[in-house]
């Protein structure tokens, strides 16, 4: 019997699945954006990495930054640059901010109850 390979897109939803689930366990207040984002709305198109913006607040960067054990990478984040973690099949680009958004309007989910 022949192994189904999986498509680009089916590939990218759970690779999203997976950092989804690691975030929501580490209670990290996130968002995904840019061409993940409209993947997951159904849009016709293929994310070559995953951009999640993290909210800054101390509490979630304190979060963030045992996830990430890479004191590097958190003081670059915490200074405002977009922090790149390669990782296969993808990379994640984590933003600490993004031009246009207020984050004191973001509510959670009521989905999974994040935000």
């Amino acid at each position: 019997m022949l192994a189904v390979s999986k498509s680009k897109k089916e590939e990218m939803l759970e690779f999203i699945k997976s950092v989804f689930t690691l975030l929501n366990q580490k209670e990290i207040k996130y968002l995904i954006v840019e061409s993940a984002a409209q993947l997951l709305f159904e849009k016709n198109v293929i994310p070559s990495d995953l951009d999640i913006w993290v909210r800054y607040r101390n509490h979630n960067i304190n979060k963030f930054e045992e996830l990430l054990k890479n004191n590097e990478l958190v003081s670059e984040f915490k200074s405002g640059i977009i922090i790149r973690v390669i990782g296969r099949p993808y990379s994640i680009d984590f933003h600490p901010k993004l031009d246009g958004l207020n984050s004191d309007k973001i509510r959670p989910s009521k989905e999974n109850g994040t935000g």
